[in-house]
């Protein structure tokens, strides 16, 4: 139904609002979101690998790092062959934390 539909786009947008958040608890929470419902949803993880590629080298905190770690686990879990060389290159690159380059080789073996 449109309601469906409508209402549907605004739980997508408000997702991706929450991804976008400066604050970090909120992104994680957005992170998460995405994780668990829109896995396979190209755009939504799209999202997620840009902003994983933005972030990766200069996590402020240890949430963001989190959130990061969640970013990679969900593009792992995507299935979608096309991020597989983001996580290879998280993986390989010297200046990548340590936790982060464990979560990104994990994942990237799945793809």
């Amino acid at each position: 139904t449109e309601t469906s539909s409508s209402l549907d786009e605004l739980n997508r947008m408000r997702t991706l609002n929450m991804l976008n958040s400066s604050d970090a608890e909120l992104a994680s929470a957005g992170t998460r979101k995405i994780y668990n419902k829109y896995t396979r949803d190209l755009a939504m993880v799209s999202k997620v690998n840009e902003l994983l590629l933005a972030n990766y080298k200069k996590p402020a905190s240890e949430e963001q790092l989190d959130t990061l770690a969640w970013m990679c686990r969900t593009l792992g879990e995507s299935g979608i062959k096309e991020f597989k060389p983001t996580l290879e290159a998280i993986s390989q690159d010297p200046s990548t934390p340590k936790k982060l380059v464990k979560y990104a080789a994990k994942y990237k073996a799945i793809l």
